[in-house]
């Protein structure tokens, strides 16, 4: 028993290693690495990828094809077909796990990349044009209640709505040249996918001027105490 599991960990570390050697996945990281680049694993036009059980991302059959290659060394000779489909089972639930968690952080920081490089070209725009910070915030309540009104959901949680609304908004950037609804855009990116209003300050009347402060006596220190 002790030596069957054994080997069903040895076989399994084994898969793994080829696995990290394979040139398509080998690849695939490499490509991940730029934040730009397409995240799926590139593979042969014969070697369509397997949407069972989950692991999508690996190509179809790698972690059989190596199972059944080390099936036939010593080292794992007389093994049975039972510990050979768990150690691929092993094998493919690791790999699962740790792509998906791969394509989760990239995802999240080409989502930044994104938002970074929208918002910094608000400078660009706000210096080519003259529209007040009441126009861009006008339009935002307008962008904002143009996409409630195309886009209605029902059911659908806070983080589920935020999501979304930050996806259209890029959408609609990116094919928007309309500068004042650019702007608006990047106004409700920068503040949550929410019109956040500036304070205004009062208008003071005609021939009103503010009292300059004078400072208090000793005395009227005392009596204010």
């Amino acid at each position: 028993m002790c030596e069957r599991a054994y080997q069903h960990t040895i076989l399994v570390d084994q898969i793994s290693e080829q696995i990290k050697q394979n040139p398509d996945v080998i690849n695939w990281i490499r490509t991940t690495q730029d934040v730009k680049a397409p995240t799926s694993i590139t593979t042969d036009t014969n070697q369509d990828t397997d949407t069972k059980q989950g692991h999508s991302w690996l190509p179809k059959g790698l972690v059989q094809k190596l199972c059944d290659h080390l099936k036939e060394t010593p080292q794992f000779e007389g093994m049975s077909g039972r510990s050979c489909t768990s150690a691929t089972e092993r094998v493919e639930e690791m790999y699962e796990s740790w792509i998906a968690t791969h394509q989760k952080l990239i995802s999240q920081i080409r989502g930044k990349e994104r938002w970074l490089s929208v918002v910094k070209s608000d400078a660009e725009l706000a210096e080519n044009s003259n529209f007040s910070q009441l126009e861009v915030e006008s339009r935002a309540e307008q962008v904002l209640s143009e996409i409630e009104a195309e886009n209605e959901s029902e059911d659908e949680s806070v983080d589920a709505y935020n999501r979304r609304v930050f996806n259209i908004l890029f959408d609609k950037f990116d094919t928007t040249e309309d500068v004042l609804s650019r702007r608006a855009m990047i106004h409700l990116l920068k503040n949550g996918g929410k019109v956040r209003l500036e304070p205004r300050k009062p208008r003071k009347r005609k021939g009103v001027q503010d009292k300059p402060s004078q400072a208090m006596t000793l005395e009227e220190r005392l009596a204010a105490n």
